[in-house]
């Protein structure tokens, strides 16, 4: 890895050994850190949050970090600390384009401390949090400070890997690609894709086979299919957070995927692979 994109990585950690918290990084802007960082990163390793999502409550941990929060993470330009569905308390801090947002961080977990009030937007339960160590409402302030200062050096580094004005624009097929890498993990339409190429739904099909030779379905399942692979391969993660975090929302559907285009199931390809081959 070279000293420039060590940077992130570096960064990350440095504000986990600082803070004592767990970082999570959503990229949903190409991949473009998300190809310098671990893949474990996508999604919350954190031993009680792992343990949540490997319950009934695993659909709604979905809900909360992706489909509801995505959408609305321009509201929190300065970062929020919500207490999710499960009890425990986190951080989130977006890197913004306007409304738009290119990266989102997680920061967690922790207990809520007597004077811990969470944003009451968020869903509250008691649960795993009990486990966790407390966190003070002063406590909870400095680690979200130091969350945006990581999410100031995280853009620096995005802004200085921008492509420039006399980069060649890209060819239909990379856009295509480019937008099934950032928006893969969420629940991704062919609607979508027309929306942002400013086409009809009908026209955008047509456009994905001239320009890929594949289908939209074919060119959504191989990218979450490699996003799998990828974490089966390199993380301990639970077979269920390894699905979420490739944009898979139904565990059997993720298994019946799997095995049908790479004939095993996903803890035989994890069993007969070892990380990094």
């Amino acid at each position: 890895m070279t000293a420039i994109h060590a940077i992130p990585e570096q960064a990350i950690r440095c504000y986990e050994a600082w803070s004592g918290l767990n970082v999570c990084v959503h990229d949903l802007d190409g991949g473009r850190l998300a190809a310098v960082l671990h893949p474990s990163r996508a999604f919350h390793c954190h031993g009680p949050c792992i343990a949540v999502k490997q319950t009934v409550l695993t659909d709604r941990c979905y809900a909360f970090e992706v489909t509801d929060l995505r959408p609305q993470a321009y509201r929190w330009p300065e970062g929020r600390i919500h207490r999710c569905h499960a009890g425990m308390v986190e951080w989130m801090m977006p890197i913004l384009d306007g409304r738009r947002p290119l990266v989102i961080l997680f920061a967690g977990q922790r207990q809520a401390g007597a004077d811990l009030t969470p944003d009451p937007d968020a869903r509250q339960q008691d649960a795993p949090a009990r486990q966790l160590p407390p966190c003070s409402g002063e406590q909870a302030a400095l680690l979200l400070e130091g969350l945006r200062q990581l999410a100031a050096r995280l853009r620096l580094w995005l802004e200085d890997r921008r492509p420039g004005p006399t980069d060649q624009p890209q060819s239909r097929a990379h856009q295509i690609q480019t937008f099934i890498a950032r928006h893969h993990t969420a629940a991704l339409t062919l609607g979508d894709l027309a929306q942002a190429l400013h086409l009809s739904k009908d026209r955008a099909a047509h456009a994905v086979r001239e320009a890929t030779g594949r289908s939209w379905t074919e060119l959504l399942i191989e990218t979450r299919l490699r996003s799998a692979t990828e974490l089966l391969r390199s993380s301990d993660a639970p077979i269920t957070s390894v699905a979420l975090a490739s944009g898979f929302n139904d565990l059997a559907h993720f298994h019946r995927v799997f095995k049908r285009h790479l004939g095993i199931s996903p803890g035989r390809y994890r069993r007969d692979r070892e990380p990094g081959t």
